[in-house]
């Protein structure tokens, strides 16, 4: 093994820049041609699309947490996407509103 001499930092930075000036430059490539360019994996769109909207309401750290986690094992159950595993879960909560409703009610009356 041959020592060699060590370059400054100055040394690496003018190499390099030497480097890039030298190379033709390219064309960026958008997200079209990268998906173009990998014909083993279809092109789709991920997540809800266009017609998401973000909403934001605030939860105790343990009910965060818990849903969280239940929508992870339903999604790693089923392989849905967690935006479909969220929005079923919210569905059957929202076809039988009479329980939650009964749990709240109760809730305020034990305060």
């Amino acid at each position: 093994m041959t020592d060699k001499p060590k370059k400054g930092m100055a040394a690496l930075l003018a190499e390099q820049q030497q480097q890039v000036a030298a190379e033709p430059a390219r064309p960026a490539r958008d997200a079209s041609e990268a998906r173009t360019d990998s014909p083993s994996r279809p092109a789709r769109d991920a997540g809800p699309g266009k017609a998401a909207r973000l909403r934001s309401w605030y939860m105790t750290p343990t009910t965060a947490d818990t849903l969280a986690q239940a929508v992870d094992d339903l999604h790693y159950a089923t392989r849905a996407p967690k935006y479909e595993v969220l929005a079923a879960i919210i569905r059957h909560a929202l076809a039988d509103l009479g329980p939650v409703e009964a749990e709240l009610r109760a809730r305020q009356a034990g305060e």
